[in-house]
């Protein structure tokens, strides 16, 4: 029963699961990397934009 019900995880099942792995030092770890590669890619991204804007005009 366990075995089948891990194989088809619903969305809150897998919700409740990243919960659980947040909890975990090292994925904690791992989304605070991810979320600093997100906003520095976005705030590059957002410079570029900029950039760009100013050469059209």
């Amino acid at each position: 029963m366990a075995l089948s019900g891990c194989s088809t995880t619903t969305g809150s099942e897998k919700i409740k699961q990243g919960i659980n792995n947040l909890k975990s030092p090292s994925s904690l770890q791992l989304t605070l990397v991810v979320a600093i590669l997100e906003i520095f890619l976005y705030t590059k991204q957002k410079r570029y934009q900029t950039v760009h804007s100013v050469r059209v005009q």
